[in-house]
């Protein structure tokens, strides 16, 4: 199939893996038609690829399952190299409006060399601004990628910003990968997002280590029984590390009665009943209405919807909420 206007791809660059997932405009509304993944080769620090020919033709090949040879396209920043804030500016002109823009992205990222602004106004007319910040070849990364694997970039997104639009109606939305918790903490415009150095593997290498086993089989008994008897120690550490992160944010003044999961180890057996108990918050278990608008069967988006979440929510860029 040719590049179709009504067709938006989405791109989660995880750290592990790839995934992609094509919706499609209908008469009854946006659709999600299908989703694919691969491993990621090489890696990326600081948002910017080792290997951006690798990285795209991963991406193309998994464009030839989807049956794509053009499409739009949308991806997404990490929170930790990208920011978003409100901000308001006095009666000035658009060049200097920037360029206090420019000023405060660059005392956000001290250490970055180059850091790019996107100014967005939050009403039609007014003073306030929603100022997007990334350091510039994070983003010019993920565009040679794009454009490689002969994609149309449509918009790169701040993570937590994209995974709001699936679960508008949770307070945040704890996203548990592999060596990192982030918890982003949703606004009424914008996303502060808090991360503990802790993740899933945790677990993986606990129970490893009480079992003995390699970490592939580890890992595949962590997602079938959870800890069961064996990484509870580990599980207990992520956890503690996650009701930390609720608390910090509490303490900063937000507040939190509902909490979404997302990621990979999302999926551990029993991680939201032992989250809901220690935290005392309730954790939202619907499934999105974007996953349900594709002819997936009910129990594969169940499963999926963890590891799909970033990638079905770039998708659906730009749909209604």
């Amino acid at each position: 199939m040719l590049f179709g206007k009504k067709d938006i791809v989405g791109i989660d660059f995880g750290s592990e893996r790839v995934r992609v997932a094509l919706s499609r405009e209908t008469v009854s509304g946006r659709k999600l038609i299908a989703v694919a993944s691969r491993e990621a080769p090489g890696t990326h620090s600081g948002g910017i690829f080792d290997d951006i020919s690798a990285i795209a033709n991963v991406v193309t090949e998994m464009l030839g399952e989807l049956s794509l040879s053009r499409a739009a396209a949308t991806c997404a920043l990490p929170a930790t190299v990208c920011r978003i804030e409100k901000a308001q500016f006095p009666k000035m002109s658009a060049f200097e409006r920037r360029q206090a823009a420019r000023i405060q992205a660059d005392i956000a990222h001290p250490s970055s060399e180059s850091v790019g602004v996107c100014l967005v106004r939050t009403a039609e007319a007014g003073d306030d601004f929603i100022v997007g910040m990334a350091p510039k070849k994070a983003v010019h990364s993920r565009v040679a990628v794009l454009r490689k694997a002969k994609l149309r970039p449509l918009a790169i997104e701040h993570e937590g910003q994209a995974l709001a639009r699936l679960y508008p109606d949770a307070d945040a939305i704890l996203d548990v990968a592999g060596r990192t918790t982030r918890l982003h903490v949703l606004g009424a415009q914008t996303v502060e997002t808090l991360i503990a150095e802790i993740g899933s593997d945790e677990i993986t290498q606990g129970i490893s280590h009480d079992l003995g086993l390699d970490s592939y089989s580890a890992e595949r008994r962590k997602r079938i029984l959870g800890t069961s008897g064996s990484g509870d120690r580990s599980a207990l550490s992520l956890i503690r590390a996650m009701c930390e992160l609720l608390r910090k944010a509490r303490s900063a003044g937000r507040q939190i009665r509902t909490i979404a999961l997302v990621g990979n180890g999302a999926r551990i057996a029993g991680l939201r009943e032992s989250l809901e108990c220690s935290s005392q918050i309730r954790v939202v278990d619907e499934i999105p209405p974007e996953f349900l608008t594709s002819d997936y069967p009910l129990d594969v988006m169940r499963s999926a919807r963890f590891d799909w979440s970033l990638c079905v929510a770039l998708a659906f860029y730009g749909a209604a909420a």
